[in-house]
């Protein structure tokens, strides 16, 4: 609990740095309690219903983002007043997760963030009624979401997760790539033929660890699931459970890029099951919807001002993904901020410049961004995510897969690797490098990530 106390005084004094002292004061000043950790949710003690709101109005995303810095775990905040904690049963201790149950979920992903429009107005209807818990199950079970890279599956699949646990903490809600899922199997096998060999050891401890974090959940959330193809053994093993939560009335929801029959190398008996609830699809946004978004992207997180011209020549520009949307957006403002000038169309014109070259010409260097690209569309994270300064795992295995490729496919001199990678010594390109050499062969996330993005790079 130390920890996590902690990490929201941390928080306190970014949000002091972040607003004016009024704003400070009035709001943040009096949360002082850190009162239950379960599930990867925080539990912190507000002082009053108004302050609460309030938070989750105005607040919630940038203290969040502001979180997600400053911790290496993935946690979401929840703020309760004292009437809940005595009047409301499930933010009590006694029936909420174990402390160590990890959601996977990331706050930030929630409806009220999600940009509704022409393209994906029906599967978000469809989602936010799969979270009531008196009637999701029954709408959609499985839900099934596709569509392109960088489109807002995951984020509306992750919207569902922390909409049931804000409406009931006790749910067991369970946030994994497929990629994941697979790594976690092929470990437990690779642990239980080890302990066949082990007199200390009973290989039927590896499986009891596995089916430990598998069972008894209450929503499954897997992202992703073409990347189970070819996994055989992986397949089986989540065929089983598929049966046992869909048979228990369990919530299931799936994304991936295609429907469930254009799958290859899943086995049909998988799929069919994929098809038993709703499939419901994204498709690309128009351009006043990819506006929409820029604008909501401009609220949540700049204080700098980006007029409307702007706005649409980027969304005009970027029509493909979502992701390429926001990471353009932040390359316009922190290029003003850096030059210290007003951010015109003509401005924006020269900062996305560049990006247009590397889009449209040949060569070496464009093949290089292009890796960075896709490295950045597999682990669902910006280019500026990738070159940047986060220490999370994600961010950080994203970086070391792109420089173990550029590497071994080009084999770039360190240097290189290092400016291209956001300008990083040598020596940590060198133990990233063998640091994927050794894991490759040992750890099937690895593998997969690393086969994916040479498949794609063709």
């Amino acid at each position: 609990m130390e920890q996590y106390q902690t990490l929201w005084n941390q928080t306190k004094e970014k949000l002091k740095e972040t607003y004016d002292e009024e704003a400070y004061m009035s709001t943040f000043n009096d949360i002082t309690k850190v009162i239950k950790v379960s599930n990867g949710v925080i539990y912190i003690l507000c002082p009053s219903q108004l302050i609460k709101t309030k938070i989750e109005k105005f607040y919630s995303n940038n203290i969040q983002k502001i979180v997600s810095s400053l911790s290496s775990q993935t946690v979401r905040l929840k703020f309760v007043t004292e009437e809940q904690i005595t009047e409301t049963p499930k933010v009590t201790p006694t029936n909420l997760p174990d402390e160590g149950f990890q959601t996977n979920l990331n706050a930030s992903y929630s409806f009220d963030s999600f940009v509704v429009g022409e393209s994906n107005k029906f599967a978000f209807r469809i989602a936010t009624q799969v979270s009531n818990p008196d009637q999701g199950v029954f709408i959609a079970n499985p839900l099934y979401i596709f569509g392109g890279v960088g489109l807002g599956k995951t984020h509306l699949m992750q919207a569902i997760g922390n909409a049931i646990l804000d409406n009931d903490p006790s749910k067991k809600v369970l946030f994994i790539p497929a990629t994941t899922y697979v790594a976690d199997y092929t470990k437990a096998a690779h642990q239980a033929r080890n302990l066949k060999f082990d007199d200390e050891g009973d290989a039927d401890d590896a499986y009891t660890r596995f089916h430990q974090k598998y069972d008894n959940l209450d929503v499954l959330l897997v992202d992703d699931i073409q990347f189970l193809q070819g996994a055989k053994k992986s397949q089986a093993e989540f065929f089983k459970l598929f049966n046992q939560m869909h048979d228990n009335n369990k919530l299931i929801v799936i994304t991936s890029d295609k429907p469930a029959d254009q799958l290859k190398d899943i086995m049909d008996r998988l799929t069919t099951r994929f098809n038993w609830g709703m499939a419901v699809d994204i498709k690309l946004p128009d351009l006043e919807h990819r506006v929409k978004i820029l604008k909501r992207k401009l609220s949540d997180s700049h204080d700098s001002v980006v007029g409307d011209e702007v706005l649409r020549y980027i969304a005009a520009t970027f029509p493909n993904n979502i992701r390429d949307l926001e990471s353009t957006l932040n390359r316009v403002i922190n290029m003003s901020i850096c030059e210290n000038k007003e951010i015109d169309l003509d401005f924006a014109k020269q900062a996305i410049e560049p990006l247009l070259k590397t889009r449209q010409n040949g060569g070496n260097g464009d093949e290089y961004e292009n890796i960075k690209s896709i490295v950045a569309d597999f682990y669902k994270i910006t280019i500026d995510d990738l070159v940047g300064s986060k220490r999370q795992a994600l961010y950080v295995d994203a970086r070391h897969i792109c420089m173990y490729i550029l590497k071994t496919k080009y084999n770039l001199p360190y240097k290189k690797i290092g400016t291209l990678l956001g300008g990083r010594d040598h020596t940590t390109v060198i133990a990233a490098v063998e640091k994927v050499s050794h894991n490759k062969d040992r750890d099937e996330k690895t593998k997969m990530a690393i086969d994916y993005i040479l498949k794609k790079m063709g």
